[in-house]
């Protein structure tokens, strides 16, 4: 719904809605360690699975034995698509690390939202540093389907640096503004995003073969995004002040 507002040119509906995504996020627990773990017993999605599907198995059962006598024994059993039962078995055994890598990915998303509507409207990022725990996604993972390395973690790693860059910029109002403090940052952020880029696989440097590879298998709005944002940046680090409204610096470039 937030990029729906965004799409639409309606600021105040993707504000809104961006802050409706992290408080949820905040609420679930997503920035922290133990949020993104499975909780056993207490884990939402033991409650809303888990127990769900074994009331219903247990009246599926009743209604079975009411029918034809025959009943389908075990707590999580459910229907298969072809009218067949299957056994969900322990959640606690069920893909617990797909449900992990899910939350975190989830996490992710709603950080990347805001750290690109900070640059778009030039209000301040709301997750800090020290606001989450979650270390930043590895950019060694692999993309399971193509068996290359992911892009998701490396724009990640753009994006996170994109936040601490606008929320330098978004501090410039005028030609006095851009001190010599706040070049030395963005020059330390430059030689950040440089580095990056230098250590990411080189598959996932841009060509036409490589995006290809990354389209068949359904990553390649990520790939694109990754270097939309890496270009975007490198302008805006090479001439700080493209987005301000007063003159007199064209001529500014960093060291």
């Amino acid at each position: 719904m937030a990029y729906e507002g965004f799409g639409a040119n309606q600021d105040s509906v993707l504000w809104m809605y961006l802050g409706l995504a992290i408080r949820m996020a905040v609420d679930l627990g997503l920035q922290k360690n133990v949020g993104v773990k499975y909780q056993g017993d207490q884990d939402p999605w033991y409650t809303r699975t888990w127990v769900w599907n074994s009331g219903n198995a247990a009246e599926d059962d009743d209604d079975d034995d009411d029918d034809d006598g025959e009943g389908t024994h075990g707590p999580a059993a459910r229907r298969d698509p072809d009218g067949g039962r299957e056994d969900d078995g322990d959640p606690r055994d069920h893909g617990r690390d797909h449900d992990d890598r899910e939350r975190i990915d989830t996490f992710w998303s709603v950080f990347v939202l805001d750290r690109v509507i900070s640059s778009g409207t030039g209000r301040p990022v709301t997750f800090r540093d020290d606001d989450y725990e979650l270390a930043l996604p590895d950019p060694a993972t692999v993309d399971p389907v193509s068996g290359w390395p992911a892009p998701f973690p490396t724009f990640v790693r753009i994006i996170h640096l994109y936040g601490r860059v606008s929320d330098v910029l978004n501090n410039i109002r005028d030609a006095d503004d851009l001190t010599q403090d706040k070049m030395d940052r963005l020059a330390q952020m430059e030689n950040d995003l440089t580095q990056i880029y230098q250590r990411q696989d080189p598959r996932l440097n841009f060509s036409a073969q490589n995006f290809q590879v990354y389209v068949q298998a359904g990553q390649g709005t990520t790939f694109i995004l990754l270097h939309f944002w890496f270009h975007a940046l490198i302008i805006i680090l090479h001439q700080p002040t493209l987005l301000t409204p007063f003159g007199g610096l064209s001529r500014i470039q960093l060291l």
